[in-house]
């Protein structure tokens, strides 16, 4: 539709979205520091309503510069409402079973695949700027609520992790055990060479994420795939990641993390090389089912590493 209405090339409107992984690659350690010192529910409510400002904004777009000015409003939103805030959340709750918990979590992230036709059918219904103004409304109708259930910790409400009851204590800040190195200083973290081999196998592999997510609709429509077909595969592309967020999660919980995490990896290098030939029907569900899987296993098994 921008393409249709403005003229814009399919480069120029997809720079708006590498501007967004960029700049939340930036953001995200300032997110980590905030978290730390303010806690996630606070976050996320800030996170939801620069999202639904961002949303508004967009739909009033008339130049380019205004149009990346209110994705990147929306990614400043999107890192201060998800990713590393609500896996706080989690592992400050759960311990034994981290790794199915933090499955659960993401495949609310993977749900949210369930909109892509929704949103396709109000973009053809109505228009492009009403779709987000609806979009934006709903952020902040569902999201703000929502925000208000989130608790830090589990000392906020007389418990510990995994739910084991204890008296309420009056400080936020969980208690670490004896004799136990929980706390590493950042400049130490930076030198690990585990850390670095994180930080660079999730670049790599949100290299892929990305370019898939981004471009799987218009690749499908280049090659003449109906577009309410391609929002279909768009959707699934997010809906079956949740059996990997799933299933992969909770083989965490009893295996080595380092292969099931490469395991994961595998499957999307896999699903990648489908997408050579997916003209070809079958191919196309090799790789539905090889891609979301492994994008999705290796989003949870990354925050259990973590």
């Amino acid at each position: 539709p921008l393409v249709k209405e403005f003229g814009w090339s399919y480069t120029q409107i997809y720079f708006a979205l590498s501007l967004r992984g960029i700049e939340m690659s930036v953001l995200s350690p300032l997110v980590g520091f905030l978290v730390d010192r303010y806690g996630s529910r606070r976050l996320a409510l800030w996170g939801v309503i620069t999202i639904g400002l961002g949303f508004f904004l967009l739909s009033f777009t008339r130049s380019l510069w205004m149009f990346y000015a209110s994705i990147i409003l929306i990614a400043f939103g999107g890192g201060g409402c998800t990713g590393v805030v609500l896996m706080h959340v989690v592992i400050n709750w759960f311990q034994r079973k981290a790794g199915l918990a933090l499955g659960i979590l993401t495949s609310g992230f993977g749900a949210s695949g369930f909109l892509i036709p929704v949103i396709v059918g109000l973009i053809d219904d109505f228009g492009w700027r009403t779709a987000v103004i609806i979009l934006g409304a709903g952020t902040w109708i569902i999201g703000i609520p929502l925000v208000f259930v989130i608790r830090n910790t589990p000392e906020e409400c007389g418990l510990r992790p995994d739910g084991i009851k204890t008296d309420p204590l009056p400080t936020a800040r969980p208690e670490k055990s004896d004799g136990k190195p929980t706390d590493v200083a950042f400049p130490d973290a930076l030198r690990h060479r585990a850390f670095i081999f994180l930080a660079l196998s999730e670049a790599i592999r949100m290299m892929a994420v990305a370019a898939v997510i981004t471009h799987i609709m218009p690749y499908l429509n280049f090659l003449h795939v109906p577009r309410a077909t391609a929002g279909l595969i768009a959707a699934g592309v997010s809906v079956i990641s949740i059996l990997g967020r799933l299933g992969f999660g909770w083989l965490a919980d009893f295996f080595d993390k380092r292969y099931i995490i490469a395991i994961s990896m595998g499957m999307m290098s896999l699903g990648m090389f489908s997408l050579f030939y997916v003209e070809v029907w079958w191919v196309m569900i090799l790789f539905l089912f090889r891609f979301p899987i492994g994008y999705g296993g290796g989003t949870s098994v990354r925050g259990v590493i973590l």
